[in-house]
């Protein structure tokens, strides 16, 4: 399955071609509420995604309710011997850590 992402106001969705349905099956990521859609075409289901955002915002604001939003960033916390090891060789490759570390981790989710 191949994935890939789209952004809208902040959230991140990560879309998805299901085979079994034959048609491309997104969600929000980094957010309880659970909000799932589909579209055939990359044009229809981001416009979905567009919509299931809208109608969230809409909602929690009917409901009172602060609307979950995602963070832009992330820390995560290593044992200081795998951050010496990714340290020193991001240092010999002359790149910052974060950039190094984001490296690692894109590559080890790809495809």
């Amino acid at each position: 399955m191949n994935s890939k992402t789209m952004q809208y106001k902040g959230y991140t969705a990560m879309i998805e071609y299901s085979d079994e349905e034959q048609c491309l099956i997104g969600e929000v990521l980094g957010i309880s509420h659970g909000i799932l859609f589909r579209g055939d075409t990359h044009e229809s289901i981001y416009e979905t995604f567009k919509e299931m955002i809208e109608f969230y915002l809409k909602d929690c604001a009917k409901d009172g309710i602060k609307p979950c939003k995602p963070p832009k960033e992330f820390s995560v916390t290593f044992s200081p011997e795998v951050y010496a090891e990714a340290y020193k060789k991001a240092e010999n490759t002359g790149i910052p850590i974060q950039t190094f570390m984001e490296t690692a981790i894109r590559q080890a989710t790809a495809n």
